[in-house]
C-alpha cells in the first residue's frame, strides 16, 4: 500500500467501501420578471414558515412554505441571475415561523459576503488576489504577504489567543505520487505550517474560534469517499501547536464542490455541518460533533433533504450562546425544484431545529449568518436578483 494512503487506511479499516452516489442534477428554474424592490414580489407568493420536525437522529425534511420578501429584507447589492416564478412555490404546507423580521439599522456587511477573496479575523483583514497571494493588514496599506494559495481556491481565517490571528489556505505540492492539494496554516505573519496530516490531502479548509483555540476542519475529497478531518490549533508561546488529527467522518462520493461549516458556542461546543449524499439515494446535512480533542468516527446526526444539489451551501455562527445555521436546499424532490433558504438552531446534542424559511430562488448563494450581542440574527444571501439581508429575533 502506498505511503499516502497507509496512515489513513489504518485508522478507518473498519469502514466498509462507500457506494458511488448517482449524480443529482438540478435544472434551472423558469426566469421571473426582475424584482425592483422587495415589496414588488408577486403577491401570489405567500408568507413563509416551516413546521419544526421532532428531534431525531434522522430528521426528515420538513414541509416548506412559500416566501414573501417584504421590506424587512433590505437590498444591499445587485446580482444578475434568474429568480423563481410565482407558481414554482405552489402547494407548500405553511406552518408557524419561530423568528420575527425586524426593522432598524443594517448591520455591517461581513467581509466574506462583500468580497469573496477578503476575510476578517479580529482586527486583521486578509485579502487574496487573482494569483493566490494572500496579504494580512490592519488598517490602510497593502499589508504583508503571508501565503501563496492555489489561484481560485478559498482561504479561511480566525482569531486566536489574545490579539493574534491564523489563516489557512490550500496549495499544490509535489509528492512521490504526483501533485497533491494540501492545507497550510499561518500564525500572524509567520511561516506556513502544514495543516494536512501526513498521507492526506485537502480540497477544502475551514477555521472557527472556540474559546482561545481554533477548530480546523479539512475535507479530503477522493474518488469514492469524502473524509473529514478535524484538529485543534492552539498557541504555545509565540508558536502554533497542532493537536491530533482525527477523521471525524467519512462520507460517500463527493459532489464537485463539497464544503463544510463549523458551528461553535460560548460553551466551547463545536460541530461540523456538511451537506452531501448519504448512501446511494438520499442527501442531507450531516452534523458531526468535534470534541476536544476530536475523535475518529464522531457521532453524526442527519437532517435529510428532498433531493440533492451541488453546491449545497451551509453557514454557521461562532462563539455565541446559541448556535445558528443557514442552509440552502431544494423545496421539492423533483428536478429543477426552486431552492429555499432555511434558518435553524443547533443544540449541544447536535439535533437541529428549523426556525423558518426566509428566501426562495432558482439561485441562492453567498450565505452568511451572524448573531450580535443582543441575540439579533442577521441573514445575508444573494438570490440572483440582488444581495439581501434580513434581521431576525428568534424565540427560544
Amino acid at each position: 500500500m502506498s505511503g499516502r494512503f497507509a496512515p489513513f487506511t489504518q485508522r478507518v479499516s473498519r469502514v466498509a467501501a462507500i457506494a458511488v452516489v448517482a449524480a443529482l442534477a438540478v435544472a434551472s428554474c423558469k426566469r421571473a420578471e426582475p424584482i425592483a424592490k422587495p415589496s414588488q414580489v408577486d403577491a401570489a407568493v405567500a408568507s413563509t414558515s416551516v413546521a419544526s420536525a421532532a428531534p431525531s437522529p434522522r430528521t426528515p425534511a420538513a414541509p416548506v412554505a412559500p416566501v414573501e420578501l417584504t421590506d424587512a429584507a433590505a437590498r444591499i447589492g445587485d446580482g444578475g441571475g434568474s429568480a423563481y416564478s410565482a407558481g414554482a412555490l405552489a402547494g407548500f404546507d405553511a406552518g408557524a415561523s419561530a423568528c420575527k423580521r425586524i426593522e432598524g439599522p443594517l448591520p455591517a456587511l461581513p467581509a466574506r459576503f462583500v468580497e469573496r477573496s477578503g476575510l476578517r479575523a479580529g482586527a486583521f483583514e486578509y485579502a487574496q488576489d487573482s494569483t493566490g497571494s494572500v496579504r494580512r493588514k490592519a488598517g490602510e496599506g497593502a499589508g504583508r504577504l503571508v501565503g501563496e494559495a492555489r489561484p481560485g481556491s478559498r482561504i479561511a481565517v480566525a482569531p486566536i489567543g489574545d490579539g493574534h490571528s491564523v489563516m489557512a489556505f490550500l496549495a499544490n505540492r509535489k509528492t512521490s505520487e504526483g501533485i497533491q492539494s494540501q492545507a497550510f496554516i499561518v500564525l500572524d505573519e509567520g511561516e506556513p505550517l502544514r495543516l494536512s496530516e501526513e498521507g492526506s490531502g485537502a480540497t477544502f479548509v475551514e477555521l472557527a474560534q472556540r474559546g482561545r483555540d481554533v477548530v480546523a476542519v479539512l475535507i479530503d475529497a477522493r474518488i469514492a469517499m469524502t473524509p473529514a478531518h478535524a484538529r485543534i490549533v492552539s498557541l504555545a508561546g509565540d508558536k502554533l501547536a497542532l493537536g491530533t488529527d482525527a477523521v471525524v467522518f467519512i462520507g460517500g462520493t463527493p459532489e464537485r464542490r463539497t464544503t463544510a461549516a463549523i458551528a461553535t458556542s460560548s460553551r466551547k461546543t463545536a460541530f461540523v455541518l456538511l451537506a452531501m449524499a448519504e448512501g446511494v439515494s438520499t442527501f442531507g446535512m450531516a452534523t458531526i460533533r468535534v470534541d476536544d480533542p476530536p475523535k475518529d468516527d464522531a457521532p453524526v446526526t442527519w437532517s435529510l433533504y428532498p433531493n440533492g444539489l451541488d453546491p449545497a451551501p451551509v453557514a454557521t455562527t461562532h462563539g455565541g450562546d446559541t448556535m445558528y445555521f443557514a442552509r440552502v436546499r431544494p423545496a421539492f424532490a423533483d428536478r429543477g425544484s426552486v431552492r429555499v433558504l432555511e434558518l435553524g438552531r443547533l443544540g449541544d446534542d447536535g439535533v437541529s431545529t428549523l426556525l423558518g424559511t426566509y428566501a426562495a430562488s432558482a439561485t441562492l448563494k453567498n450565505i452568511v449568518v451572524d448573531v450580535d450581542a443582543k441575540g439579533v440574527v442577521s441573514l445575508f444571501y444573494d438570490d440572483g436578483q440582488g444581495a439581501w439581508v434580513q434581521r431576525l429575533t428568534c424565540a427560544g
